[in-house]
């Protein structure tokens, strides 16, 4: 591999590098919601792995459908979810929590008591450990 070559970044890659539009953003969130309502539906029965063809049979939709959810290539919208509750008697619970830059304060504040803590001064060692 010449030098040259081995900085140039991929064209696959260089998404990942470029600031995204709103709509991008609001897109992958939509993805996000989905696969944390799926992800419950998984959670229900640990023993017993959910099959996507099993989930298609209850609510009365395709295989290939169910796959497009996992895979995100298509959303979930609020009459399939209602289908998933009735199939399998479960009621999914929504909560709300306020987004803030208090995650961001929260995290230099534990920072700070762990940076704190490392500080302190070590206890003397026994004569005969040292």
């Amino acid at each position: 591999m010449k030098f040259k070559d081995k900085y140039n970044i991929d064209p696959e890659f260089e998404s990942v590098f470029t600031e995204k539009s709103k709509e991008e953003e609001l897109e992958h969130e939509a993805k996000m919601i989905m696969f944390r309502f799926l992800n419950v539906l998984e959670k229900l029965n640990p023993e017993k792995p959910l099959k996507k063809k099993d989930l298609a049979q209850a609510i009365n939709t395709s295989a290939s459908f169910i796959t497009q959810l996992y895979r995100g290539d298509k959303l979930i919208n609020l009459h399939t979810l209602a289908k998933i509750q009735d199939a399998y008697n479960i009621t999914f619970e929504i909560k709300a929590k306020i987004n803030s830059n208090n995650s961001q304060a929260e995290i230099s504040h534990k920072v700070k008591k762990f940076i704190s803590r490392e500080k302190k001064p070590l206890k003397k060692l026994s004569p005969h450990l040292t």
